[in-house]
């Protein structure tokens, strides 16, 4: 979720406009969204706005391991 997000508020789409599908992953290469979940955004509830945006940070950590190999530990990570 954006930093500046609160509840009571909608919630935001991920979009940052780059729009081009990954083949590999079918995600959406600017918000790591399939594309029936960006066809759904708008008629979803704010619960289920919620659920996709927990799924976009194990999506982004995916890619970057895809384009540069295992991350490190994040600091204080057990």
């Amino acid at each position: 979720m954006p930093a500046d997000w609160s509840a009571g508020q909608p919630v935001p789409s991920p979009c940052i406009s780059v729009c081009r599908m990954d083949p590999a992953t079918g995600w959406c290469e600017g918000c790591l969204r399939s594309i029936d979940e960006i066809i759904a955004w708008s008629r979803q509830d704010e619960a289920g706005k919620l659920q996709v945006w927990a799924r976009l940070p194990g999506r982004w950590q995916q890619q970057q391991e895809a384009l540069f190999g295992p991350l490190p530990p994040s600091p204080g990570a057990s």
